[in-house]
C-alpha cells in the first residue's frame, strides 16, 4: 500500500544514490517486475489505512483510496481558460488540484482539512462544510476565478452555493466547473445518477444561469484514445471524458 501516486519513495526520485552512484532503476526494476508478476499481491496506490480491527491472524483492515482517473486534460482545460497569476478559489478542493502551475495564489475550500493540507498547489485553505454552513466567510469580489473539479455532483444545494460563489468573484471573473463520468454513487445526489453525461452538462449550465452567471459555455471531450504509456491503458482504451461548463460574473 502506498499513499502517493507510485511506489519507490524518495529513492526513485533521485538521480543517483550512494555508495555506488548508480541510478535507482538499477535496483528497483527487478523488484518492480517481481511485484507485477506475483498474482498474490495486490498493489494499492493513493491509499491509506484508516482502521484495523480483530486479532492477530483474524483481522479486518479499512482502507481509504483517493479518487483517480481524471487526467491532464482537466489541467489543459484550466490552462486554456485561466490567465497566469490569477487569484483562484478551488471550491471543494482535495488532496490534488488540477490547476496549471501558472495560477495563484490559490485558496482551497472544503470540509477535509487533512486532504487540503496535503495539497501542494494550495497557498491557503478554508475548512467549510458547503452542505451545512451557509455563506462563505470571504469578502466579496476577492477572486479572479473559481474552479470546481469533479465535485459538483456532491452539492446538496448547488444553486445557493454557486450564487454565493458568484459574489466572491470580481466583475468579469469566471466560474469553471469540470467533471467526468466517474463519481462516488453513495455521495452523489440522486438526480446526478439518473442523468446521462450530456444531460449533466445541460443541468450544470442551468445551475450557473440560476446563480447569476452570464456568457455560459460548455465543452465535451470524449472518445480520445489513451496513449500506450498511460498507466490505465490496460483498463480502459479511451481517455475519461472531460465535460466542462464555465461562465462569467458580469
Amino acid at each position: 500500500m502506498e499513499k502517493n501516486f507510485s511506489i519507490g519513495g524518495r529513492v526513485s526520485q533521485l538521480y543517483k544514490h550512494f555508495p555506488k552512484l548508480c541510478r535507482p532503476t538499477c535496483g528497483q526494476e527487478i523488484n518492480l517486475r517481481r511485484l507485477k508478476a506475483n498474482k498474490r499481491i495486490r498493489l494499492l496506490t493513493m491509499a491509506e489505512v484508516t482502521a484495523i480491527s480483530g486479532t492477530p491472524g483474524d483481522y479486518t483492515v479499512s482502507v481509504t483510496v483517493r479518487p483517480r482517473y481524471v487526467n491532464e486534460n482537466c489541467t489543459a482545460c484550466y490552462r486554456r481558460l485561466l490567465a497566469p497569476r490569477q487569484r483562484v478559489m478551488d471550491l471543494m478542493a482535495g488532496w490534488h488540484a488540477h490547476l496549471p502551475a501558472s495560477c495563484g495564489p490559490v485558496l482551497g475550500v472544503d470540509m477535509n482539512a487533512e486532504e487540503m493540507a496535503d495539497n501542494p498547489q494550495l497557498d491557503d485553505y478554508l475548512v467549510h462544510d458547503l452542505s451545512r454552513e451557509s455563506g462563505l466567510p470571504i469578502a466579496d469580489e476577492s477572486f479572479d476565478a473559481v474552479v470546481n473539479s469533479v465535485s459538483i455532483e456532491y452539492l446538496v444545494q448547488p444553486v445557493a452555493v454557486l450564487r454565493d460563489v458568484c459574489g466572491k468573484l470580481k466583475r468579469g471573473g469566471q466560474m469553471i466547473i469540470t467533471f467526468s463520468d466517474r463519481y462516488f454513487p453513495p455521495k452523489a445526489i440522486r438526480l446526478w445518477q439518473r442523468l446521462h453525461p450530456v444531460e449533466r452538462v445541460v443541468w450544470v449550465a442551468g445551475l450557473m444561469q440560476q446563480a447569476g452567471f452570464q456568457n455560459i459555455h460548455t465543452l465535451v471531450e470524449q472518445g480520445v484514445g489513451r496513449p500506450p504509456d498511460d498507466r490505465y491503458a490496460a483498463q480502459r482504451q479511451e481517455m475519461d471524458p472531460l465535460l466542462a461548463v464555465w461562465g462569467l460574473r458580469t
